[in-house]
């Protein structure tokens, strides 16, 4: 019996263990950017980058900047009430197709900031699980006043489109907790009824 008692408690910390695994890829599985690559906003530059995306949903195109300069200088340019200076035409590209393009022409689609960086929503795009990209953005005018800035062309995937991943990868978490905690109890408990008999 106490073999038996042994190889349950083994079985379960193993689950458990696997379960953590588990948990910790998912986690860093979705918990992700597809795409995050600097472009310098001067006349005539230019970058294209390739990217694949891991859930099927919604994505955002971003230009970035950090808030390195005051604000009230930084905002002109992310500014939600009015067009932004910021000249940047983008296309993307599956398999050498066009599937979607737009550019920073006329009021921005959103925008968010924090402590440490602004950026503003220059396009958007529905992808499939698994599908391969390419962006290509262009810009069109110099701006001076944010080479301090470390401006960034960068994709993000709706947040609704990864809630049912952040989910799933709690449970699988916890389920694993739960096992290993499990285990080590039953494991106590087999040593104390040892030592009393």
């Amino acid at each position: 019996m106490p073999k038996v008692a042994t190889g349950i408690i083994l079985a379960t910390a193993g689950v458990g263990l696997v379960l953590l695994a588990v948990s910790q890829v998912e986690g860093q599985r979705y918990a992700y950017q597809p795409l995050r690559v600097p472009i310098a906003l001067i006349k005539g530059q230019a970058v294209a980058a390739a990217f694949q995306t891991n859930v099927r949903g919604r994505y955002y195109i971003h230009l970035e900047f950090l808030r390195s300069i005051p604000w009230q200088q930084l905002e002109p340019y992310v500014g939600l009430d009015k067009p932004t200076p910021i000249r940047v035409s983008w296309q993307l590209l599956q398999s050498r197709r066009e599937v979607a393009s737009g550019s920073t022409e006329g009021p921005p689609l959103g925008g968010y900031g924090n402590g440490q960086s602004f950026g503003i929503t220059i396009g958007q795009f529905d992808a499939t699980r698994g599908a391969s990209y390419q962006l290509r953005a262009q810009v069109h005018a110099t701006i001076p006043a944010l080479a301090q800035t470390d401006p960034h062309v960068q994709i993000d995937p709706e947040r609704g489109s990864l809630e049912h991943h952040y989910i799933k990868s709690w449970l699988l978490g916890w389920s694993g907790i739960a096992a290993v905690a499990g285990s080590a109890i039953g494991a106590l408990t087999l040593m104390v009824r040892r030592l009393l008999i």
